[in-house]
């Protein structure tokens, strides 16, 4: 049963292949320029916690979900970068993340302004 159902939607995706690889393509090519992440040969992604330094300095305030669907990546993977970096490098506000900035003023998240 499971095995049919899948096939059955295998074989509705198969027009997309096409569109799914330039999408894998264009985010590789976004990875490289925001830092030089490169693709494991296991199929997925690895991003440095400077990808994320990187993309939160363009985006303040974004939740790990975009962060990782910007830098093609799961969302655990972003989430365990800014847990590791939480209060050091990275600043968490109603469950969206900042850059820590102690030369522009962000050292607490007292120091963020409310949207």
């Amino acid at each position: 049963m499971i095995d049919e159902q899948l096939a059955d939607l295998e074989k509705l995706l198969r027009p997309y292949e096409r569109i799914k690889e330039e999408i894998d393509k264009l985010r590789a090519a976004r990875r490289a320029l925001l830092g030089g992440s490169k693709m494991t040969g296991s199929g997925g992604s690895k991003v440095r916690q400077e990808d994320v330094v990187g993309f939160l300095k363009e985006n303040p305030g974004s939740p790990p979900g975009i962060i990782a669907q910007a830098l093609g990546v799961p969302q655990p993977t972003v989430s365990s970068h800014l847990y590791r970096g939480k209060d050091e490098r990275f600043l968490s506000k109603n469950g969206n993340w900042y850059l820590r900035d102690p030369k522009s003023g962000i050292n607490t998240v007292d120091d963020i302004e409310e949207d």
